[in-house]
Order: structure tokens, then C-alpha cells, then sequence
């Protein structure tokens, strides 16, 4: 799954996205945002082994597997009598938490707990220029596929973001007659 904010920046393999033959993905720390989701979707799923501090992020590239969402969906829309929307309102969690809270206990058999391959600049973080700058030049240099630019930040990038975002985009995305300008616009 791709959010919209999310683009590939060169060609790329399903390996760009793996890590022992698994697909990638971190656990992480529940900050105070995601602290509750965690707890209401371990409990709509009844695990109550897991630690409720701990989490996947919800963050795309997000690769899910098929069996486990179905599973998923099956459960939820028996549990709540419901259809999917109205049962996963119900649950009090999101559909990448309450995932992870259904597969958790199996995380090691599905996933490798390893970086995924993207950079993101959302609409307030990461602030610190240099972080945003490291975060470009990963993406530009290094084996980083995909980066994620929410519109909303594009009247916060400085003009020398503009121009590293807009050289990224013209080694494998723009022909050289295309201004980057155009994409970077906001209205």
C-alpha cells in the first residue's frame, strides 16, 4: 500500500523492499498518539500478550499480507456484526494497528524488523533542516526507492530544498525539459 503523498523515485525491485527474504518493516515505540490506538486494537483482537508500547508504523510503503487481512476482515466483521467500516469504527483502531495486533504474535514468521525503505517529510515533521536535508540526500544517493512529500508541506520547503527535491526527480522521473516547479506548487 502506497499513501498518495508517496512516490518511487527510481526503478526498483521487489528485493528493495525485503530484508532475509521478508518484507521489512520496523517495530517501533507507541508514542502518546499512537499509545491508544495500540491498546483499543490488541484489545478489539484479543491479544493480550503484547506489549501495548510497542507497534508497526503507519507508514507507507506498507506490505501486507493477503491471507492476514482477509483473516483480519473475517474476524472483525464477525466479531461486530458489522461490515468492515462499521466494524473497524468500532474497534477504536486503524487498519495498519489493529494489522499488526493481529499478527503480531506470528511478526517474526511474516516480517524482518528492519528499516523500510522510505523517507517522508510530513506536514510538520521532521522541522530541523538538516534532518530534511539527510532525508533528500538518502533518498537521492542511497538504496532509499520511495519518498513521501505531503502537500502541505510544500509551502514550508526553503528554496534549496526545492532544488535537491527537484534534481532527486530529474535523474529518473523528469525528462530535463520538465520543471519541477510545477509538481512543488501549492494552492
Amino acid at each position: 500500500m502506497l499513501d498518495a503523498k508517496n512516490h518511487f523515485t527510481r526503478p526498483t525491485k521487489p528485493e528493495d523492499f525485503m530484508a532475509d527474504g521478508k518484507p521489512a518493516m520496523p517495530i517501533v515505540r507507541a508514542n502518546d498518539t499512537w499509545r491508544g490506538y495500540v491498546k483499543n486494537s490488541l484489545a478489539a483482537v484479543g491479544n493480550i500478550t503484547a506489549d501495548p508500547e510497542v507497534m508497526m508504523p503507519s507508514i507507507t510503503p506498507f506490505i501486507m499480507h493477503t491471507r492476514e487481512v482477509r483473516g483480519l476482515r473475517d474476524f472483525l466483521t464477525t466479531k461486530y456484526d458489522a461490515a468492515l467500516p462499521q466494524s473497524l469504527r468500532k474497534t477504536g483502531g486503524t487498519e495498519f494497528i489493529l494489522y499488526y495486533a493481529f499478527i503480531q504474535h506470528r511478526f517474526n514468521d511474516l516480517y524482518t524488523d528492519a528499516p523500510q525503505p522510505v523517507r517522508t517529510l510530513f506536514t510538520k515533521w521532521p522541522q530541523d533542516p538538516e534532518i530534511v536535508k539527510r532525508y533528500i540526500e538518502e533518498v537521492s544517493d542511497r538504496n532509499v526507492p520511495i519518498f513521501g512529500l505531503h502537500r502541505k508541506r510544500l509551502p514550508q520547503l526553503t528554496d534549496g530544498q526545492k532544488d535537491m527535491i527537484a534534481s532527486m526527480w530529474h535523474r529518473h522521473l523528469l525528462s530535463p525539459w520538465e520543471n519541477a516547479e510545477w509538481f512543488l506548487q501549492y494552492d
